[in-house]
């Protein structure tokens, strides 16, 4: 936890005011404090809102200096910004109001002591002085634990550095060693390829002809030639022994981001920016196929790789997903669905059976490529992962974060992190890493200026034990699926609180966490999240978006009307079209589940009902009252968990959902922003300040501004929190935009002349009609959403 801060006071004050707080700001200088003001900080063309942000974080006092024309420029807008400091929970800091004249003080002001500085006389300022000054008692500040500091108390590392040199002048994008491990070749933006002796460093030649930057080597099996993609859109072709160019292959319209020289020596493929991947014949020089992937920015590939049986291809792209391509029929045979962001690099095991691929969503996804489904996730770097090899042995995968300067050594299987490697030296900037074919070496290129590689020698024993405490778990998404009477809500609040809550209908949607009756299992945490959908026909459109990746579906069906299962059909269509899309292609398990039966119990003999639930696949069917707590309360089965938590967590398909692996730090982080998101009434803040309430959640651990950063951005992942692209702030309930779009929809719907629209000014305005939806309290909030 920081405490440390920049300024001691920071002048919140109105421009009319400002000769006098000039003044103030002078003496608080010459009595030894640092002073925010914002004539000595903010310079001519800096943006205001961010300076004002940075100064308040980085302040131990916030100063609020009170007058009629500064109460009447909006207090409203004045409460948000000096929420951080106000908050009583927040010790590190103070909040002083300073009376500059006489006025009428707003009702959450008088509860502060202010100091009363119309007469500014000496003694007013001693006041002052006293708060704006750090006490000696106050929590020093705690060092935070740095990826070096970890690798360091390591005693036996799984790769040691043997050698590194400066090897290019400029960043490093590709390496690549030769079959027989002898020499390995490196492409640079400095627009050369060099080869080296893997042994000593030594270089042995430099190939030129690119006139930009190297994106991608590869070495041909038979180490005869060397490929090479650039960004001036080409492949080319490289004579080993005498570094002459034999080939320049042309097509790609962008660069050429990838390339991969396959099994047979005759072969090799390229991906582009261009959305296409290109099948070369190097004996020809010709193209015998183009593979055209979309024509939308996310079909953008970022990475390609073939299996060793060179049939097979694997894609990845810009919008995150990874698509199997056959190079025989140029059909794309599966899509994975995983990443939420650019996928910058895969790799498949020799065996062909499993992949594995590195994002710019911080994370590195396992995938069994033969059941087309993402087995596990490793998370721990802090920023863009740029890179990730598998060894020959398939025990290990190796990952590069290019501004955490970190690689990360995995045991995959287990999820376990065996080793960070992080060099001392100041410019360690990973970018691209690999293993030599005979598994002794690891290699990585480094984005520093002089395209610095690094060399280590890879043990033969395999560590078992993690370098970090980590968490292992598996999260299943329960959704509430039904028509908008069924009472979705009602039964949220029974599993969730045990509590009978009447609501009106729902609008958008709601995200809790659900405790569930489950083993104690030493090597797998396992947990759920419900999701209650609404179920109005303007929010089905929406919510089949989120039916992805769903574990268990609950199928509410209200027994009192007449045709029970009339609207049964449009969701359980939607769970198969959301299963379609998704890689493994497996509809969720489903409970059909009857809802207020208090009223008149059920009109349907159970004989149709199981007729019903065999025709489609339902696992079980349980009738249920949220009101009376009928097989849905914990406190009316005698405080067990109640009879529909037991059969939601039997029929979990708990062995087939990916788990994740994430060091301990990061799992606390993301629990006490789901905690703060769950049980506080905020919904969107800046990072600055979602930051200093983790500071006041959890004194003990030791955390920085990127940690916190990447605790957001894996929840995002899973949708349960959202970085807006301005303003650096946090939308921690990102359902809530389902709600708008509702109402966007609804109204569109209801256009007078029927054609399906809405002016987007008309969004904006206060009257806009936003009915049932919930929304948040400040109207720019609102109008940021």
């Amino acid at each position: 936890m920081s405490t440390g801060f920049q300024y001691d006071v920071f002048l919140s004050h109105n421009a009319k005011d400002k000769p006098r707080v000039r003044k103030l700001a002078e003496r608080l200088k010459a009595a030894g404090l640092r002073v925010w003001f914002d004539e000595w900080i903010v310079r001519p063309g800096d943006m205001i809102a961010p300076k004002v942000d940075e100064g308040l974080e980085q302040s131990r006092v916030l100063l609020l200096c009170i007058s009629p024309t500064a109460l009447a420029s909006g207090w409203v807008a004045l409460e948000r910004s000096t929420a951080i400091h106000r908050d009583p929970a927040n010790e590190g800091r103070r909040f002083v109001p300073l009376l500059l004249e006489e006025c009428k003080l707003p009702d959450t002001l008088r509860r502060y002591k202010y100091v009363d500085f119309r007469g500014d006389n000496e003694t007013a300022f001693a006041e002052l002085l006293v708060p704006c000054r750090a006490q000696k008692s106050e929590t020093p500040p705690i060092a935070i634990s740095t990826s070096t500091e970890i690798a360091a108390k390591q005693l036996e590392p799984l790769a040691v550095l043997e050698r590194d040199f400066s090897a290019h002048k400029g960043y490093i994008r590709s390496v690549a060693v030769s079959n027989d491990a002898k020499w390995m070749a490196s492409g640079s933006d400095d627009n050369t390829i060099k080869i080296w002796e893997l042994d000593t460093g030594k270089r042995q030649t430099t190939l030129e002809g690119h006139p930009t930057g190297v994106l991608s080597v590869a070495i041909t099996p038979d180490g005869s030639r060397v490929l090479s993609g650039s960004f001036d859109k080409s492949v080319r072709v490289w004579d080993t022994a005498s570094g002459r160019e034999l080939a320049k292959l042309g097509g790609h319209t962008a660069a050429a981001r990838s390339v991969v020289a396959l099994s047979d020596n005759a072969r090799a493929l390229s991906g582009g920016f261009d959305k296409t991947l290109r099948l070369w014949d190097l004996a020809s020089r010709s193209c015998l196929r183009v593979i055209r992937c979309g024509t939308d920015d996310g079909d953008e590939i970022g990475h390609c790789t073939v299996n060793s049986a060179g049939n097979h291809a694997l894609s990845g792209h810009r919008n995150g997903q990874i698509r199997i391509w056959s190079l025989e029929s140029g059909e794309c045979l599966a899509t994975l669905k995983g990443h939420s962001e650019l996928v910058r690099s895969i790799q498949i095991t020799l065996d062909g059976q499993y992949a594995v691929s590195a994002s710019k969503d911080r994370t590195v996804k396992v995938w069994d490529v033969e059941a087309e489904r993402c087995i596990g996730t490793l998370e721990g770097h802090e920023t863009n992962v740029l890179c990730a090899a598998i060894s020959p042995d398939n025990s290990l995968v190796a990952s590069s974060g290019f501004s955490d300067r970190a690689v990360r050594l995995w045991d995959w299987k287990t999820g376990t992190c065996v080793q960070i490697i992080s060099e001392g030296w100041h410019k360690f900037t990973p970018t691209s890493v690999t293993f030599s074919p005979d598994g002794s070496r690891l290699v990585l290129g480094t984005g520093d200026e002089d395209g610095r590689i690094c060399i280590y020698r890879i043990a033969d024993v395999r560590p078992t034990p993690s370098v970090e405490a980590a968490r292992r778990y598996v999260n299943a998404k329960v959704v509430l699926i039904g028509e908008g009477t069924a009472g979705k809500t009602s039964l949220a609040h029974r599993l969730i609180e045990d509590k009978y809550v009447v609501r009106d209908r729902t609008h958008g949607m709601n995200v809790w966490r659900l405790e569930l009756p489950l083993p104690v299992d030493a090597t797998l945490e396992r947990e759920a999240l419900l999701w209650d959908l609404a179920g109005q026909e303007d929010y089905r459109l929406i919510h089949q978006l989120f039916l992805e990746e769903t574990a268990m579906a609950l199928l509410l069906i209200n027994p009192q009307k007449d045709d029970l299962f009339a609207e049964a059909g449009d969701w359980l269509k939607a769970l198969r079209t959301a299963a379609g899309k998704h890689a493994s292609r497996r509809e969720p398990a489903r409970l059909l589940i009857f809802s207020q039966i208090d009223v008149g119990g059920m009109k349907l003999s159970n004989a149709k009902i199981e007729r019903f639930r065999k025709q489609h696949d339902f696992a079980n069917w349980l009738p249920t009252s949220a009101k009376t707590g009928e097989n849905c309360s914990d406190h009316g089965n005698q405080g067990q968990p109640s009879r529909l938590k037991r059969l939601i967590a039997e029929s979990i398909p708990w062995d087939k959902l990916p788990w994740t692996s994430t060091p301990r730090l990061l799992s606390e982080l993301k629990n006490a922003v789901m905690e703060m998101r769950d049980k506080t009434e905020i919904r969107l803040l800046r990072f600055s300040e979602l930051r200093q309430r983790l500071e006041q959640a959890l004194r003990v651990e030791r955390f920085g501004e990127a940690d916190v950063r990447t605790a957001v951005t894996l929840l995002a992942n899973h949708g349960l929190a959202r970085a807006l692209k301005f303003g650096d702030l946090v939308l921690l309930r990102p359902d809530l935009l389902n709600g708008y779009a509702a109402a966007i929809i609804r109204s569109a719907r209801a256009h007078s002349d029927e054609i399906g629209c809405v002016l987007e000014a008309n969004i904006y305005s206060p009257d806009f009609d936003f009915t049932g939806v919930e929304r948040l309290k400040h109207r720019p909030q609102q109008f940021s959403l």
